[in-house]
Formats: C-alpha cells, sequence, structure tokens
C-alpha cells in the first residue's frame, strides 16, 4: 500500500472532470450544454496512460473483472449527496493518505471509514462523505454499464479548439481584406 500511497501523491492531478453529480455546487461551471466539474476525480481505464499506477491499483485490488474494470481516482474530494445508477453491483473503494475525518455515509444509515482498507460498497444507494482535513487520494473499483464520459469532455475541448481556430482564420482574413485606403 506504501507504493500505491506515493504514486497517487506523485501523480499528475488535473482539476477538471465531468462528474458534476458528486461536485458541490460551486465547483461546477457550465460550457454550453456540457457541466464541468473542477474537482480532483480522474478516470483510470487505460494501463497505457499510467502503468506504474495501474499495476499497482491491479496488484491490491480485492476483486478486478479484466476490461470491464472501472478505476475513479480522488484526490481530497468531498461529494455531495449522489448514487453511482451507472455502476453494476457493488463497488469497491481504498482511502490512502494522510488526513482524518472524511466519513461516508449512505441513506440507509450506514456509515464507513478507515485507511488502507478495501471497502464493499454499494453505490447505488445515495451516499456522500464529510469533509476532511489533510491529504485525501481515494481509487474506486466498479464495472460501468457505459463507457467513461471522459471522452465527451476531449471531444468537447477539441470542438473549442477548432471554433477558435475557426474564428481566427476568419479574422485574418478579414485583416487581410483591401480596403479603400490602399487602393
Amino acid at each position: 500500500m506504501d507504493v500505491l500511497e506515493e504514486l497517487m501523491k506523485k501523480r499528475k492531478w488535473i482539476k477538471c472532470c465531468l462528474r458534476a453529480n458528486v461536485a458541490q455546487p460551486e465547483d461546477v461551471k457550465v460550457y454550453g450544454t456540457i457541466k464541468v466539474a473542477k474537482i480532483y476525480s480522474n478516470v483510470l481505464n487505460v494501463r497505457e496512460k499510467e502503468p506504474e499506477l495501474y499495476d499497482a491499483i491491479q496488484a491490491v485490488a480485492p476483486e478486478w473483472w479484466g476490461d470491464d474494470t472501472q478505476c475513479t481516482l480522488n484526490k481530497d474530494l468531498v461529494c455531495k449527496r449522489h448514487r453511482d445508477h451507472a455502476n453494476k453491483e457493488h463497488s469497491w473503494i481504498l482511502w490512502l493518505g494522510d488526513f482524518t475525518g472524511g466519513a461516508l455515509h449512505f441513506d440507509d444509515g450506514s456509515k464507513i471509514e478507515g485507511k488502507g482498507v478495501w471497502h464493499k460498497i454499494n453505490g447505488h444507494i445515495h451516499h456522500w462523505n464529510d469533509p476532511h482535513e489533510g491529504s485525501k487520494y481515494s481509487i474506486v473499483l466498479y464495472r460501468g454499464t457505459r463507457k467513461p464520459k471522459s471522452n465527451k469532455l476531449v471531444a468537447a475541448k477539441q470542438a473549442k479548439r477548432e471554433r477558435l481556430h475557426l474564428n481566427s482564420n476568419l479574422s485574418n482574413l478579414l485583416d487581410d481584406r483591401p480596403t479603400t485606403a490602399n487602393i
């Protein structure tokens, strides 16, 4: 677990994802039709992205479903009440880091906490977690009923770049038009 915790600390965290369902309202920004959450919550479903971290997670995972395995990595996430309706069956969660607090509560009255231990959870029950102090990392393993939304975010960013490029080209074309001053 120590190696895994060090890898989680060292990884490059991106504060941008499509998990608006877990983010606090003040952390959600809307760009056109896309809600972007300004939280550290990233998907790691392809080994090629971060092979060392991927292998370290797989080595300690209580269950692995081959290509069906989905993995969400979080840093300092305080999630609002939500449910994981796109997950099949149960999920597993592991907390790492130097933190206090942050217990995970469920509508059925159950509560889990404890770092360095995998917890089997039913994400179909509404759940949320308490605030915490310190650095808290979580790894969530599950089988999903759909592909991750990260591809939508990449597509939206690409479309925005293309629009900006088109607008820039159009502006350049307009600037290059002959005017009466230079005829």
